[in-house]
């Protein structure tokens, strides 16, 4: 498992992502895939921004540790390739190549692998794997189009991330753009926000997290739009969850702070409270690590940056986590 450093003292980065010349090769050996496509023209500009670039970035803006993953899409179907399962071998070897880029630097880096976003056997491998690996989160694109996290496909999965204390990080995938999305760059500025707010709400109306009350999620970008529709869902959504809303996003969620607006972490302190929210900087687009550390000491006091910085992380370090076997319920 993880190593107690990363929530006592350390300014950590729970968001942080790479974009490797391997991974570039991946998708552009795929182009044909409408994901892969569209992932290209977006990722390209950033190519070569690999471990180094990224601890160089950190040293520069005083980021203790980087938990680090791929940007969507993230495996793509490999169906052409005559998988027996498209995404898994994929998912697998980006996986394996992602911790080996990581361990370059033991101290600084926690690999966050991909969840094959197939479901079955192929999704509750990966966790096994990451589980295996000592990882301590696992990323999740998710899509308008793809499978739902709260589909029972993916229950084994969630279950050996929740039992063996690996979080899962709920963040947007790349998808052929909705007409109604496109143009002006919409498709960033809002689907991706709302899908991610999609996936955590579904998680919780369906009652799937009732099955699985020590799974700990983050949701990416100030948890989408889910702290300023928290009282629309709670009087309108159907659930059939035992609890409402609230209690779960206090219980089990955590949100990363990659959103770089003052009023929005205010109110998302306000609604969820401050010990939610973990620093998150979408490196490296949109500014770098160096703007996910700076927005968050030009909005709050010294004492509270130190919390988001680094002492909220705490509720997600392997002092939160069974040392031996899995968590009993």
């Amino acid at each position: 498992m993880c190593e107690a450093v990363d929530g006592y003292g350390a300014v950590t980065d729970v968001h942080v992502h790479i974009v490797p010349s391997w991974y570039l090769d991946h998708l552009r050996a795929r182009r044909g895939d409408p994901a892969a496509a569209s992932a290209l023209p977006w990722l390209e500009p950033f190519a070569g921004y690999d471990v180094d670039a990224l601890v160089r970035e950190m040293d520069a803006a005083g980021i203790d540790v980087g938990w680090v993953s791929l940007p969507p899409p993230g495996a793509v179907n490999d169906a052409s390739e005559g998988a027996v399962v498209p995404g898994c071998g994929s998912a697998t070897e980006l996986n394996r190549r992602l911790f080996e880029a990581a361990s370059e630097y033991p101290d600084r880096l926690r690999a966050v692998p991909l969840l094959p976003m197939s479901g079955g056997q192929p999704s509750e491998a990966a966790a096994a794997d990451a589980v295996a690996a000592g990882a301590c989160a696992m990323i999740a694109h998710l899509t308008a189009h793809g499978p739902a996290l709260d589909d029972p496909l993916f229950r084994p999965a969630l279950r050996v991330l929740a039992d063996h204390g690996v979080t899962l990080h709920i963040h947007p995938g790349i998808e052929p753009i909705s007409p109604l999305f496109d143009g002006w760059g919409l498709n960033a500025a809002l689907s991706a926000p709302v899908i991610s707010t999609v996936a955590a709400a579904r998680l919780i109306v369906s009652g799937t997290l009732d099955e699985l009350p020590h799974l700990r999620l983050i949701v990416a970008h100030l948890g989408g739009t889910l702290p300023f529709l928290l009282q629309r869902l709670a009087e309108q959504a159907r659930s059939e969850a035992a609890h409402d809303v609230s209690t779960y996003l206090h219980r089990q969620f955590h949100v990363d702070s990659a959103a770089f607006d003052p009023d929005a972490l205010h109110c998302t302190a306000a609604v969820l409270g401050l010990d939610r929210i973990l620093l998150g900087s979408d490196a490296p687009f949109r500014g770098g690590v160096i703007r996910g550390i700076q927005s968050v000491r030009a909005a709050l006091s010294a004492s509270d940056a130190s919390r988001v910085l680094s002492r909220n992380l705490t509720a997600l370090t392997c002092a939160d986590r069974p040392a031996d076997g899995p968590r009993p319920e």
